[in-house]
């Protein structure tokens, strides 16, 4: 449940399983899923904003493999980005986030990897609207599961 002003919102969700059993996730059920091979889009219904998903299997990669990975994908001449890490047993993390001036867009980026599987999340929209679905972006980003090795 979510409160705003004097107003009281209830925002159901829906859980989404990978069709290769790599991840799972929690989405508010008013939104939309478009999926193409190994991406996932969710979007709000005024497609303002986008969660997307993709999944990988890459075979022997370290975390700082992955690091240079992510940095090699979004980096750029005027922006450098400082990555989070932490590590539970098998499975790590990665965040950051960042402003690109040249499309005006608010970019919050979460990575997942446990063994061989890879998960990049992001959250791409407007500033005002970051600010008004913060709460749904980052439910959907801490529901993200990745299943480890219990897929086919």
């Amino acid at each position: 449940m979510i409160q705003s002003n004097k107003h009281v919102c209830f925002i159901k969700y829906k859980t989404y399983r990978s069709p290769c059993g790599i991840y799972e996730l929690e989405y508010p059920t008013n939104w939309k899923l478009l999926r193409e091979e190994n991406i996932l889009n969710i979007c709000p219904r005024d497609e303002i904003g986008a969660v997307t998903i993709s999944a990988y299997s890459f075979e022997s990669k370290t975390n700082e493999e992955i690091i240079k990975l992510l940095k090699d994908q979004f980096e750029s001449t005027n922006r450098k980005i400082n990555i989070d890490m932490k590590i539970l047993g098998q499975q790590a993390a990665f965040q950051f986030k960042f402003f690109d001036n040249m499309t005006n867009r608010s970019w919050l980026v979460i990575a997942k990897r446990h063994n061989k599987d890879f998960v990049l999340a992001t959250v791409n929209s407007t500033e005002e609207d970051m600010e008004h679905r913060r709460i749904e972006y980052i439910r959907i980003l801490n529901r993200l599961t990745l299943k480890g090795n219990n897929h086919p």
